[in-house]
């Protein structure tokens, strides 16, 4: 991992702490997709994505819509490990599929991390 891109990934985590679709913001470093890009693709609207990385509620509905936009199961949408395992799974490239795995490894870290950061506070 190149340190630049592993510290955009630590920020994103600790951004996406609070949202109920961690997964999609995942999805959108990994396949490098704005908020632009993911409006323009689904039509749902920037602020709402907004909203959504901020904690607030998401429709199942639109949920499924940015799922069948990317190829992607609905429930790891929602959980940023299983959005990872995902692409795992689904990447023909070994090589990119190792880089994945250490990017899991450091997503696991970072969640343990910042669960012990919350009981600490």
């Amino acid at each position: 991992m190149m340190n630049n891109t592993k510290h955009q990934f630590h920020r994103l985590i600790k951004k996406i702490a609070m949202s109920r679709v961690k997964g999609l913001y995942v999805y959108m470093f990994f396949k490098n997709k704005t908020m632009n890009d993911v409006q323009s693709e689904t039509g749902i609207s920037r602020q709402t994505l907004s909203a959504w990385k901020k904690g607030q509620n998401v429709s199942f509905s639109n949920l499924e819509k940015i799922a069948e936009r990317y190829h992607v199961k609905t429930t790891s949408l929602m959980d940023g490990k299983t959005m990872i395992e995902e692409l795992i799974k689904n990447e023909p490239d070994n090589i990119i599929r190792g880089v994945y795995g250490e990017y899991l490894a450091e997503y696991n870290y970072l969640e343990e991390a910042h669960a012990c950061n919350l009981v600490a506070s």
